[in-house]
């Protein structure tokens, strides 16, 4: 398990403007990088790359192509030019990319073809949408695909930017989960994304109440660390203050770093996991697999939705729904 050392919360940032200027550089030096999307151009920043490298049907050589309201067409496609040599990126809200997921799981899971899903507007952080539009189950769908190769869901632009890069330079297919929301920066620009490799932010020894290991991704955890950073003071009282001791671990992607379930179990009185997302399918389910797997006697509790969400603002949805700072620490102390 890495560690990362977490000096506070810096500015607001779009990871869905940060993906698409960093795809836009691989694509100045990979001509093989062919983007497509489903009438959610604006959404997804696609419509600035349209503006640089061309739009399919109106030049001859251009590099991106409006599918329209058509996933299922847009998967069928992604699987063709992949399995031409080609780099497909396919860009649409998380929801309406499982429109396509039956040409998704013939043209690009079963051949194994290079293609890269880059997917926005998930869970309650899509607020006012509503719940016809909130993705709260992909993660159960896309981890259980063969030749998935990662579900990741960033914390911020700059982790997201490093996922995307990543996924560029490893063959196979990857699902990058962004979020609707501007959220501030954890990471500095130094940051490395490693797949399927945890990053414990924050540690603080056992107090008089025992030790927690809280595992999150997301913007979920921005909220985990406001419920435990007592220098952050965006709660009256934090977990520590409490008397918890609790490290903070960030898990990105899925599949889980086993290593560190394993090293959190070793150390730690109770393990939590928080995810705006079902509580089953997800992170929750996939670090329970780990520790059932391992014969792991203590308790793990998943903190995220069992129900479906409603339309509002994200920030009176996760308080709410409980996946506020307030509601996570209020959670935790009903629990241990």
């Amino acid at each position: 398990m890495e560690k990362y050392d977490f000096h506070g919360f810096g500015e607001n940032q779009s990871m869905r403007n940060y993906v698409a200027s960093n795809i836009g550089e691989l694509m100045k030096t990979d001509p093989n990088i062919i983007v497509l999307g489903a009438d959610l151009n604006t959404s997804l920043g696609i419509y600035n790359l349209e503006g640089e490298f061309g739009r399919y049907n109106e030049y001859p050589h251009g590099r991106v192509i409006n599918c329209g309201i058509s996933e299922q067409a847009m998967m069928g496609m992604a699987g063709g030019l992949a399995q031409e040599g080609y780099e497909p990126w396919v860009g649409t809200f998380v929801l309406f990319a499982l429109r396509g997921m039956e040409p998704f799981y013939q043209a690009v899971a079963l051949p194994d073809n290079n293609v890269k899903l880059w997917l926005s507007h998930y869970g309650l952080g899509i607020g006012q949408d509503g719940p016809t539009a909130q993705s709260i189950m992909d993660k159960g769908i896309w981890r259980s695909i063969p030749n998935v190769r990662s579900v990741i869901t960033p914390a911020d632009a700059i982790e997201a930017v490093s996922a995307s890069t990543h996924m560029h330079e490893n063959d196979g297919i990857y699902v990058l989960r962004l979020s609707r929301n501007s959220t501030p920066l954890i990471f500095d620009g130094d940051y490395n994304f490693s797949e399927s490799q945890a990053m414990q932010l924050f540690d603080r020894d056992a107090g008089s109440k025992g030790k927690i290991t809280i595992i999150s991704d997301g913007e979920m955890t921005h909220q985990v660390l406001r419920a435990v950073v007592p220098e952050l003071k965006e709660v009256d009282w934090t977990l520590t203050e409490k008397g918890y001791g609790v490290r903070v671990v960030h898990m990105p992607s899925l599949h889980v770093d086993e290593k560190m379930v394993l090293e959190a179990y070793d150390d730690s009185d109770l393990l939590v996991t928080v995810e705006d997302h079902h509580i089953n399918g997800g992170l929750g389910s996939e670090v329970a697999e780990v520790m059932a797997e391992n014969g792991c006697s203590k308790k793990l509790h998943r903190i995220g939705l069992t129900s479906f969400g409603e339309s509002g603002p994200p920030a009176h949805l996760y308080k709410k729904y409980g996946l506020d700072a307030e509601g996570i620490t209020r959670k935790i102390e009903e629990l241990y």
